[in-house]
């Protein structure tokens, strides 16, 4: 996976957005701090079970890495190219206890991912995915 990434929507189930204001979104029995984005990191408030995530995630055979931490009680996610120093922007961090949602953007190509990381043991998580891209209808010849 190179630096090159198109995200598609995610559900809004069980998880909480920066673009509506957050007593509207979350039940009057939970607490949770304002999300926010800055630059090329996002955070949210801290539950306990985020521990699971915490660290910088890899693939031997990727060059992005992702890194997981908890700045001021806050998540905080970055990305990183690798191969060529390129910071990914960071944006959309939801976290509902069981998995960690966030989107990234590969500045110098423009393209985005929709990433889910969900924990399988110790040091191993499962990391799905997704790219969504527009197509243009193939003319057809008028001869």
């Amino acid at each position: 996976m190179r630096c090159s990434e198109q995200p598609p929507a995610l559900p809004a189930e069980r998880s909480y957005d920066i673009t509506t204001p957050l007593s509207a979104q979350r039940p009057p029995s939970v607490a949770v701090a304002e999300l926010g984005s800055f630059g090329i990191i996002a955070f949210m408030a801290v539950p306990a079970s985020i521990k699971k995530f915490l660290g910088t995630w890899k693939r031997d055979d990727q060059t992005v890495e992702y890194t997981v931490s908890v700045q001021n009680d806050h998540i905080v996610v970055t990305g990183i190219d690798t191969s060529d120093g390129e910071e990914l922007r960071i944006q959309d961090i939801t976290f509902d206890g069981s998995e960690l949602r966030f989107t990234t953007v590969c500045i110098s190509t423009v393209f985005s991912l929709r990433h889910i990381f969900r924990s399988v043991h110790g040091d191993e998580i499962e990391h799905q995915f997704t790219l969504t891209e527009n197509w243009i209808r193939k003319r057809e010849d008028t001869k």
